[in-house]
C-alpha cells in the first residue's frame, strides 16, 4: 500500500483498499461468533461499485466496521458517485468529503 501511495497509483491503492476491507469483514464473519453487519444495501453498493469502475468511473470502497461503504474517487467524481450511490435502494444518506489535511504533530501545553 505504502509503495501505491508514493507512486500515486489511485488504481492500485483503490484495489489493496478493496482487498484489505474484503479480508478484514471475511475475518469477522469466521469468528466465533461470527460478526456479521452486512446487509442487503452494503452488497448492492459493493456491486454498483464495480459496475461503476467497469463503465469507466474511477471508483474503489471500503467498509467500515459495520454496513457502511465509503467510496473514494478523484473530486471530480465525488456529485456523480452521491448521485449514483442515492439511486441505491436503501440507501438512507450519501454524503461527500475531501480528504483530511496532513498529520501535524502537536505541542502539549
Amino acid at each position: 500500500m505504502l509503495l501505491a501511495i508514493r507512486k500515486m497509483d489511485f488504481a492500485l491503492t483503490g484495489k489493496i483498499c478493496e482487498e484489505n476491507t474484503l479480508a478484514m469483514h471475511a475475518c469477522m464473519m469466521a469468528g466465533r461468533p461470527p460478526l456479521i453487519y452486512w446487509n442487503d444495501t452494503t452488497l448492492k453498493l459493493i456491486s454498483a461499485c464495480r459496475i461503476w469502475r467497469r463503465e469507466g468511473l474511477p471508483v474503489y470502497f471500503t467498509i467500515d466496521a459495520g454496513p457502511h461503504v465509503i467510496f473514494f474517487t478523484a473530486l471530480e467524481n465525488l456529485p456523480k458517485v452521491a448521485a449514483k450511490s442515492r439511486r441505491i435502494m436503501g440507501v438512507v444518506s450519501a454524503r461527500t468529503s475531501r480528504a483530511a489535511g496532513g498529520a501535524e504533530l502537536l505541542e502539549m501545553e
